[in-house]
């Protein structure tokens, strides 16, 4: 293909990592284009991004974290002993003179410049306001500007982790309202899993169409929004809607050969959030756009409590599913609207500072990684890890793993990523019994949730379905949140539909 475009004269980028390149075409040449073996699919990438927009701290229970002195400024870099870096990618820039965040470099955008809405969002991750606060204010913000084309979109995402971004936000989308993947969504999961990056994407705000792209990937961790209602209490709060119109938090999920997908993973509050703007002036905005930064700074504090994690993003993803007890609509293990729930920082700490080795036995809340091959686990077989638990005790376990972002399954799926390993989650009791069962067909996660029925050593078996492809390699992560009696020392007792 690369050889055809250039001696067709074709001006064309190539796309780091990615088996993908865009140019411009006459309808003629993309006829042409088609015919090469060497050519799989052809998207149109046109689509322009646009952006997705006190109490969303407390709503998050981060206040405990902070005490305990963590807030992104440790755990970053290679010795760990440098801030976390959020990069921010959107089509404008962070106000450069904010004095509220502590700036790294900046990749600039010609003519869009500096944008509120981007600054909000970088303060809404990681501002040191002394009101408006932002989730990890230790943490080091890093502007990856783009022009919001779908190719610099990417070239930015890239851009920012060679500058050693260990988190990306990205709080903007382009709404195709269609259910399969596009080529950004592709670009996206390619790029997570090919780089070992966590990248964390808002929803978008048109409630009744479909996730917006790049959320609709696989290997992004993609955050709808609540409305707290402007307290920190649990027990009134909604999913971000603003009523009369279309505007809320979008939940349609992506298209699948099964059906079952499920989008978003979590959610955080995002409506009515004041955060720091242009100028260091304060502003009142909602969308999911605030909702993504906020997860994203949580994913810095996770980092700065145990550098360990960096390296497992799919563990990150299970830890934020786990953690995110406040269930705000539909089923408390997983619904539509608000996925696993709205984050619970102190909780995802309370996870992440246990990093157990493969096989050891967890005795409270812990997580694993475990490098997974095409004979480990086997087809058809567990993966088993083991955890202790007092009957009555408060159980949720999430696994998550990477799809494959390349090749496609065949057409009538070719908009979406083949999801070559398939996992599926049984939690057995000392005795055999199975108190925690999932297995979905289309999701690269699994999450169940139960009262411990007896005392004991329960097992985590983590069942690779004969069903798939499988791979050479894979990382799967595994977490327990293991909540003793009483729950309400740990749990608002305004928690909804909590059994």
């Amino acid at each position: 293909m690369v050889e055809y475009l250039e001696s067709r004269d074709v001006t064309f980028e190539m796309h780091y990592m990615l088996p993908s390149v865009t140019t411009a075409l006459s309808k003629e040449e993309i006829l042409a284009l088609a015919e090469h073996d060497d050519v799989h699919t052809i998207y149109l990438v046109e689509g322009k991004e646009e952006p997705l927009l006190d109490t969303a701290v407390p709503t998050n229970r981060v206040a405990p974290v902070w005490q305990a002195g963590i807030d992104g400024s440790e755990g970053g870099g290679s010795d760990g002993n440098s801030p976390i870096t959020i990069a921010i990618v959107e089509a404008h820039n962070v106000d450069w003179d904010n004095g509220f965040l502590h700036h790294a470099t900046v990749r600039l955008v010609s003519p869009n410049g500096e944008s509120d809405h981007t600054t909000r969002v970088a303060s809404d991750a990681a501002s040191f306001h002394g009101t408006y606060r932002g989730m990890a204010h230790g943490a080091t913000i890093l502007s990856a500007g783009e022009d919001g084309t779908m190719p610099n979109i990417h070239f930015a995402l890239n851009w920012a982790l060679d500058q050693g971004a260990e988190v990306i936000n990205y709080s903007a989308g382009v709404y195709d309202n269609i259910p399969d993947l596009g080529w950004l969504d592709r670009a996206f999961d390619h790029t997570a899993r090919e780089r070992g990056s966590i990248i964390v994407t808002a929803a978008g705000n048109r409630r009744d169409e479909y996730i917006s792209t790049p959320a609709k990937g696989w290997n992004v961790i993609t955050v709808g929004g609540i409305n707290d209602q402007g307290n920190a209490s649990w027990s009134d709060d909604v999913m971000y809607h603003l009523p009369g119109t279309n505007e809320g938090s979008s939940y349609l999920d992506p298209g699948s050969p099964y059906h079952d997908r499920e989008k978003p993973e979590v959610v955080a509050p995002a409506q009515d959030i004041t955060a720091i703007g242009l100028n260091d002036v304060p502003r009142t905005r909602s969308g999911t756009s605030h909702a993504a930064p906020q997860v994203a700074g949580l994913g810095a504090l996770m980092m700065h409590r145990n550098p360990d994690v960096k390296g497992y993003p799919t563990a990150v993803k299970a830890i934020l599913m786990a953690s995110a007890t406040h269930n705000v609509e539909g089923d408390s293990r997983l619904s539509d609207e608000d996925g696993a729930g709205s984050i619970n920082a102190t909780l995802a700490d309370s996870i992440v500072q246990n990093h157990q080795g493969d096989g050891v036995t967890c005795w409270g809340s812990c997580w694993w990684a475990v490098e997974t091959s095409s004979t480990y686990p086997d087809p058809d077989d567990f993966l088993d890890q083991f955890f202790y638990a007092s009957q009555g005790d408060w159980i949720r376990v999430a696994i998550a793993w990477w799809s494959e972002a390349d090749p496609p399954p065949p057409y009538p799926t070719l908009g979406n990523d083949a999801l070559t390993t398939n996992f599926d989650l049984y939690v057995r009791s000392p005795s055999g019994e199975l108190p925690g069962y999932s297995a979905s067909w289309d999701n690269n996660f699994e999450i169940v949730e139960f009262v411990a029925p007896e005392t004991g050593v329960y097992t985590i078996g983590t069942f690779k379905n004969p069903d798939t492809t499988t791979e050479d390699d894979n990382q799967l992560g595994i977490v327990l949140l293991r909540i003793p009696m009483p729950y309400r020392v740990y749990l608002p007792a305004t928690m909804k539909n909590y059994p």
